[in-house]
This record gives structure tokens, sequence and C-alpha cells, in this order.
């Protein structure tokens, strides 16, 4: 695993724990920005 394939996983991880697993691509860009939805 290359370091920034680690670092996509950990993203996801919480993204994920956060409650947006349902969430489409777009959720994880929103999220990367503080968007609150």
């Amino acid at each position: 695993v290359t370091p920034l394939g680690a670092e996509a996983t950990q993203l996801y991880a919480l993204f994920n724990a956060q409650g947006h697993a349902g969430a489409d691509f777009s959720g994880i860009i929103n999220f990367l920005r503080g968007d609150k939805s």
C-alpha cells in the first residue's frame, strides 16, 4: 500500500464512520470541503 492509498483508506473509513456510507462519490468531496450535508 502506498502512502496515498493508506491516507485515502483512512479518509473513507472516517467518512463511513460518520454515517456517510450511502453517499455517492460527490459525498467524499463535500466531506473534504467541510460541507455539513
